[in-house]
């Protein structure tokens, strides 16, 4: 019995329920850790809770398993979270202002309208990250990953240091104070400053940018560039003609095909009938008595033998009578006669009268 409540106790303990217990002041007690401003969670195993709305200000949570977890609405400023694990966490409307986050992993997290404010993302991984909206001002971004992170509607200013991926189509201003690039909300930018306003024209992608910047638009090259351009205009409009003279050649070919593929059509057709004919021939002609069957017939009709002196031969003669040139019956009557033979002579010959 004891055994049995010693186990139900560890389950149950091991079960713990993982909801937040954080009070209108941001504070409270989650999975055993206590939260709230200046608490020390060094490694503290957090994943999927909801701390929704926390006040961690100045907190260390470095190294913290935080996977999964709530954060949003929560109060970070001054927060140690390097190389703590945040993948997958909601950290909507939540303020990092001077909060360190460098070698963090905060992949696939959601982080709309955040607040970072001289913040440190040192070699930070923010990759698929969703930063629409996001301000982040005079932050160190020394190594941070933004492969694939959303950009759209981004304010930023005064960054430090050069991230070492941007997403597509995203670069940093000239000064590399600000990120540049589709749906970029510029309000921090100097744009009466001319220096800035290649980046603003080069917000698509830094190739576009690095083709805008080498160019040279002086007065000499503007007309030679019109004038290349129309003889490649002239040239395309001549292959243009070109080609349709041979789709119309080709069409009279295709057309002289079809005929005559209609006659051949027409021929195999008049073919296919006359072997069909051929063979309804043939099978009737297999329904007739064959040549042996002939010949067998007759064998019977004349007969020669020859006289035991060798001197005569007999010849025996029946007539006999047939419905089908197959099956014979013999008449009455056999008419034979005896010829002799003379010497030397070795063939004879029998002819009937009509």
């Amino acid at each position: 019995m004891n055994i049995i409540l010693l186990v139900a106790l560890l389950i149950v303990s091991f079960l713990r329920p993982t909801f937040a217990q954080i009070g209108d002041d941001g504070t409270g007690v989650v999975n055993g850790y206590k939260i709230g401003p200046n608490a020390v969670l060094t490694g503290a195993d957090l994943r999927g809770t909801d701390l929704k709305g926390a006040n961690l200000t100045r907190a260390i949570l470095n190294g913290a398993v935080l996977e999964g977890a709530d954060l949003s609405d929560s109060i970070l400023l001054g927060t140690e979270f390097q190389n703590s694990n945040l993948k997958n966490t909601k950290l909507m409307n939540s303020n990092f202002g001077r909060a360190n986050l460098s070698g963090a992993d905060l992949s696939n997290s959601n982080l709309t309208n955040v607040t970072m404010d001289q913040s440190l993302l040192v070699n930070a991984n923010l990759q698929n990250t969703n930063l629409t909206s996001a301000f982040l001002f005079n932050c160190n971004l020394s190594g941070t990953d933004f492969t694939g992170a959303n950009f759209y509607k981004i304010l930023s200013g005064y960054i430090v240091g050069r991230p070492s991926v941007l997403p597509e189509g995203w670069i940093l201003s000239i000064d590399g104070s600000y990120f540049v690039g589709f749906g970029a909300n510029l309000r921090a930018a100097e744009l009466t400053n001319t220096r800035y306003l290649g980046s603003v024209l080069t917000a698509l992608t830094e190739k576009a940018f690095e083709k805008i910047i080498s160019l040279e638009f002086s007065t000499n090259g503007i007309p030679e560039s019109v004038t290349a351009n129309t003889t490649k205009i002239n040239e395309l409009n001549s292959q243009v003609r070109d080609n349709t003279e041979e789709s119309a050649t080709n069409s009279l070919t295709i057309d002289t095909l079809k005929a005559q593929i209609s006659e051949i059509s027409t021929k195999l057709e008049t073919l296919v009938a006359s072997v069909a004919e051929k063979d309804a021939q043939i099978a009737e002609l297999k329904k007739r008595p064959t040549l042996d069957q002939v010949r067998d017939a007759r064998a019977g009709s004349i007969v020669l033998t020859v006289e035991p002196d060798g001197n005569n031969i007999t010849l025996g003669m029946t007539i006999e009578q047939s419905d089908n040139l197959v099956e014979w019956t013999s008449l009455d009557g056999e008419m034979t006669r005896t010829i002799p033979i003379p010497d030397g002579k070795k063939f004879y010959r029998f002819a009937f009268d009509k």
